[in-house]
């Protein structure tokens, strides 16, 4: 199965790569190819050098989309460079303050950083812009119940 889904891999970032020779203004396709970096380097940790590299032009093309930011964000996490990916998931929440998704990324990653306090600031921001997100606050922190 390992073959085969490092093969599947190979297929997709190749595809996509011909796709953004194509069209290199097109920072959805490399917001798909930076994501397909994310999940490879499970398998290959030299992927993340192209996804930060990917996901940095995705954000360069589009500066206001806070997609680039999430994404990004991750690498950055898996790089383990935490600081990082709270910067870039503060950025995505300043650019809409409104969206869901990047509050949802940044109190993700303010969890893991053990600042409890920083935790709570977040996560009250969150609700008292929307008090509807704490069902999703919740599944993303594993919190199950009401």
């Amino acid at each position: 199965p390992r073959e085969k889904i490092l093969a599947e891999f190979d297929f997709i970032s190749q595809e996509l790569e011909k796709s953004i020779k194509r069209n290199p203004l097109n920072f959805r396709l490399y917001l798909k190819l930076g994501r397909v970096y994310n999940g490879y380097f499970r398998f290959d940790q030299s992927k993340l050098s192209d996804a930060e590299k990917v996901l940095e032009r995705a954000i360069e093309l589009s500066p206001n989309n806070q997609q680039g930011y999430w994404y990004l964000a991750q690498t950055r996490l898996f790089q383990g460079k935490v600081n990082e990916a709270l910067s870039l998931a503060e950025t995505a929440v300043n650019l809409e303050p409104q969206a869901e998704k990047s509050h949802l990324v940044l109190i993700q990653i303010v969890k893991l950083t053990g600042d409890q306090e920083l935790f709570r600031e977040k996560v009250e921001a969150a609700l008292n812009i929307n008090p509807d997100w704490a069902t999703s606050i919740k599944e993303v922190l594993g919190i199950s119940g009401s």
